[in-house]
């Protein structure tokens, strides 16, 4: 995704509807989306370099 000068680009679209979806404002649910996205990205590079089950923040991961 490029944003030039500002512009939105077009398919950013597809945000507003989960926000709406969850009653949520969309700056609300993007700032929560991209914390969510680092997390899960930190915690995929702790397993690829330490190779352990343990998550970068220490914790053991949810077992289904």
């Amino acid at each position: 995704m490029v944003v030039v000068a500002g512009r939105i680009p077009p398919d950013a679209a597809w945000r507003a509807d989960p926000a709406e979806r969850l009653d949520l404002p969309s700056t609300t649910y993007r700032r929560y989306l991209t914390a969510r996205i680092e997390r899960i990205c930190a915690d995929l590079w702790h397993r690829e370099l330490h190779g352990s089950r343990t998550t970068a923040y220490g914790q053991e991961p949810a077992r289904k």
